[in-house]
């Protein structure tokens, strides 16, 4: 028998017999499997879909002496790590321990318990700017009780979602829309294979950099405040024009890679602190440590003494300099990685950043969002972060025949107009089956000509930077302000 035929023959005989008798036992399983992750995607997006919000808009006082220290004291107090349930990328699920943590299983997969996110947006409606809070119900009180005690002539109420009154993004309907979504740009490579990891420690130029905490100090028209060139870009929107910009926050959690190439092994995910601190000292440090302890320090030898007393040999001996600390580094890196080391003692969200712009019909400009993208490059340091805007809707389009007819752009609009109502950055992961569907029904159109959605860690500091209350220095009168918080009369005022 040729050697083919004896494969096909023990196949027949001996494998498939297996395999169909044992079905009763590996096709439950198979299909438990599958049906698993569909309907844990199923359940979470349920319980999302039951979430309230609501919005409010801060009205800011004519008159803003506070630096923008006073948002990071609000952040500080609305921070919570997230708690993300089993199943979830980065925490670790035994089925081992169905019976001992029952309670976590049920809120998993039958209550599908997902972490809630909330936002600090900024609008421009045909030029007047607004900002806003968008939060869950049951902390309305707490978020302006926060905002109240650093700003107790600001006036907040509670108003309707802005986005509802541009209709939905179709082709068509009298409207046209650019759109881009950022993160932080700065990677580090680990390893002989130079792995990347991103650089989440490395802050953007924050207020603190543009002398703004000792802003009690300066005249107005000394201060220099990054704000100002986004709210000025933005003022300057005229009839028919729109432009949203909404940063999205989640406490951060555990769930970063871990660049520790060998501890990766057992412990795959770790806190942004954490990989913050292996770059500081394995890829900043450990290199210069190592060319000051061999060109400064040379090896010392030490005599080793034989049984009978006399000298035998000598052996040598390393200097040990490896607790140094960053503050004995090279004056190139001593400044950057301060500025590095006050970020990671400060409270951080996971933050995704989505900008769009909208104008009506012959209003539109098209290249307006070209100058909102210019007013970010304030927050940017070349020794430092800076914003990357990795995706956009109608990047990657080169030559007019990559899209016949501009079909996969105004795709992309639709797409990421609506992933701005939805503040769509945490949703939980599309699983198993429905992203290769997804990708199958997509890819004569649009895949992958718009990213999936990404997130950096913004600390309270860098977050205060890009959404605060400038003082009269952001002069523009599309900024609303008002005169004076409203009051009751006085209880003994005369009759």
């Amino acid at each position: 028998m040729d050697p083919i035929n004896s494969i096909l023959f023990i196949l027949r005989e001996f494998v498939w017999p297996i395999f169909v008798g044992t079905a009763v036992i590996w096709a439950p399983l198979l299909c438990l499997w599958v049906a698993k992750d569909w309907w844990l995607e199923y359940v979470r997006k349920l319980k999302i879909s039951e979430a309230k919000w609501t919005m409010i808009e801060i009205k800011i006082p004519r008159e803003v002496f506070k630096s923008p220290a006073a948002i990071e004291v609000v952040l500080n107090s609305l921070w919570g790590e997230t708690k993300p349930p089993l199943f979830t990328k980065g925490i670790d699920t035994k089925w081992s321990t169905l019976i001992t943590d029952f309670g976590k299983w049920y809120d998993a997969m039958w209550l599908g318990k997902w972490p809630l996110w909330w936002s600090l947006e900024i609008a421009s409606i045909e030029g007047s700017i607004y900002f806003f809070m968008r939060i869950e119900p049951k902390n309305r009180e707490m978020v302006e009780n926060l905002l109240y005690a650093q700003f107790p002539q600001a006036e907040i109420t509670e108003v309707d979602d802005y986005t509802k009154y541009v209709p939905p993004f179709k082709m068509g309907n009298g409207w046209d829309l650019r759109g881009c979504e950022y993160k932080l740009k700065e990677t580090f490579e680990v390893g002989p294979d130079k792995k990347k990891f991103e650089n989440n420690a490395l802050p953007i130029k924050t207020y603190i950099d543009y002398g703004l905490d000792k802003a009690f100090q300066l005249e107005e028209n000394q201060k220099i405040d990054p704000i100002v060139p986004l709210l000025q870009t933005l003022g300057s929107l005229g009839q028919g024009e729109q432009a949203w910009i909404q940063f999205v926050l989640q406490g951060t959690w555990a769930h970063y890679p871990n660049p520790d190439l060998v501890k990766a092994k057992e412990k795959p995910f770790i806190g942004w602190q954490d990989a913050g601190r292996y770059w500081i000292d394995q890829v900043i440090l450990a290199p210069w440590r190592g060319e000051l302890r061999k060109e400064d320090h040379p090896t010392e030898r030490v005599v080793v003494k034989g049984k009978d007393g006399a000298p035998d040999t000598t052996k040598p001996r390393e200097i040990s300099i490896w607790n140094t600390g960053f503050k004995d580094a090279p004056e190139k890196e001593k400044a950057r990685l301060e500025v590095v080391e006050r970020k990671l003692t400060k409270y951080a969200y996971d933050t995704g950043i989505r900008v769009i712009y909208l104008g009506k019909g012959a209003n539109f400009k098209k290249d307006k969002l070209g100058e909102i993208k210019s007013a970010f490059k304030q927050f940017n340091a070349p020794n430092l972060n800076s914003f990357d805007a990795y995706t956009g809707t109608d990047d990657g389009f080169d030559y007019p025949w990559q899209d016949y007819k501009d079909l996969k752009k105004i795709t992309n609009r639709e797409k990421m107009f609506k992933r701005y109502v939805k503040r769509e950055f945490f949703y939980p992961p599309e699983m198993g089956a429905t992203v290769a569907i997804k990708e199958f029904a997509d890819k004569p159109l649009v895949n992958k000509t718009i990213k999936s959605t990404e997130t950096s860690v913004l600390s309270v500091e860098e977050l205060a930077t890009l959404f605060h209350f400038p003082g009269s220095v952001a002069e523009t009168s599309a900024l609303g302000r008002i005169d004076a918080q409203k009051a009751e009369p006085p209880a003994n005022l005369p009759i």
